[in-house]
């Protein structure tokens, strides 16, 4: 089985990747496509689980709901996502999957669902962007059936994020204190996510947890700009509302420098990696009635 799903996801990866670029749509969704290992490895788990419907929590551009879908036919995908763009995007990657059913709707409100919904809910790095975590967990504890599965993930280590603001701070006119909007790694100390499920009223516990680590292949010159822009984006054009002309150009000069010196451009064909990528992936479980009376 681990074959089939691995030899499947190889497809699944090579057709998403190739109509990724360029779709001007949210950044932190474009840079999941280089984290496919994990996307194969909560299919796996969830293959091994025979669920029956499964649903996928922010899922972007249809990932990895998509390889679900594909790999486990008997069973029904539903994606949601708050962005409408995305939506609709992924519907259009989606095309023939009469399984995989998608809707907009926010992971702190899925009131469109009753509870006992769903055999599997995942989420992947999504809850370190989430203003309410709490409420977004009391969600997807509501709409798991009893003794229900979570596969959660979140960044432990990001080094395209350090490297694409150093990059950022060489420029002419950046400053030190600017921040970005939001924090892909909110979520990177130690027991965070625990400590966030202890606090949800005995609802959930943590079964598992594994660490993926795995390079980030972000291609060519040019896919590589664009991958360190889809982090620092907002911060270079500030830059360039500022009056700093050819802010971008000059960012993606100083990226690509950086990376090079830092030894993650391959001599032989010129393709950009970042080592070091670390994602935490938990399965949590929905406690049953009787497991919780135990524990009383």
């Amino acid at each position: 089985m681990g074959e089939m799903v691995a030899s499947l996801a190889a497809a699944a990866l090579l057709a998403t990747v190739a109509t990724a670029a360029g779709t001007g749509l949210d950044p932190h969704t474009l840079l999941l496509h280089a984290n496919w290992p994990l996307f194969e490895r909560i299919t796996e788990k969830i293959v091994a689980s025979n669920a029956r419907s499964i649903l996928d929590i922010g899922t972007g551009l249809g990932q990895p709901a998509m390889l679900m879908a594909e790999i486990m036919t008997s069973a029904n995908v539903t994606a949601v996502d708050i962005q409408a763009g995305l939506i609709q995007e992924a519907k259009s990657r989606a095309t023939g999957m009469s399984n995989l059913h998608f809707r907009v709707s926010d992971s702190s409100d899925l009131s469109a669902f009753p509870a006992d919904s769903f055999d599997v809910v995942t989420m992947s790095h999504v809850l370190m962007f989430v203003d309410d975590r709490g409420k977004s967990l009391s969600e997807m504890a509501r709409v798991l059936r009893q003794d229900g599965i979570a596969f959660l993930s979140v960044w432990k280590s990001f080094p395209l994020l350090n490297l694409s603001v150093e990059s950022f701070q060489t420029l002419p006119g950046a400053s030190p204190e600017e921040q970005l909007s939001v924090n892909p790694l909110a979520l990177m100390q130690d027991g965070a996510v625990e400590d966030l499920v202890k606090v949800s009223r005995g609802l959930l516990e943590v079964e598992s947890s594994e660490l993926l680590d795995y390079p980030m292949n972000l291609g060519t010159a040019g896919e590589a700009c664009e991958a360190g822009m889809t982090l620092v984006g907002p911060l270079v054009r500030r830059l360039a509302h500022r009056g700093q002309k050819d802010a971008e150009q000059k960012f993606c000069s100083a990226f690509l420098e950086l990376l090079a010196a830092r030894g993650m451009k391959q001599a032989e064909n010129g393709i950009f990696e970042v080592p070091g990528c670390a994602a935490q992936l938990l399965v949590i479980r929905k406690l049953t009635a009787a497991s919780k009376h135990l524990e009383l």
